[in-house]
């Protein structure tokens, strides 16, 4: 089983986010790629992190996505809302 890499994963990351009235979970990473859930905690997730702000845990305790940083737009490049 292949991780996607930085570029694919942020690109999925902003196009649920969008997509899921602006929020995205390790479940929808998941889905979207096919992966278990904690390969996606462990390995695709920490890609990423870094182009979100204002992480918040979830009442699970899993970190839910509050918004792309404008670093992470340009990252992705046009063409993602």
């Amino acid at each position: 089983m292949t991780t996607p890499d930085k570029l694919t994963a942020l690109t999925a990351a902003i196009e649920l986010w969008d997509q899921n009235d602006r929020g995205v979970t390790s479940d929808d990473m998941a889905a979207r790629f096919g992966l278990d859930k904690e390969i996606v905690e462990l390995k695709v997730l920490p890609l990423i992190k870094e182009y979100f702000e204002d992480s918040l845990p979830g009442d699970d305790g899993i970190a839910v996505v509050r918004q792309p940083t404008a670093e992470a737009r340009r990252f992705v490049g046009p063409g993602q809302s």
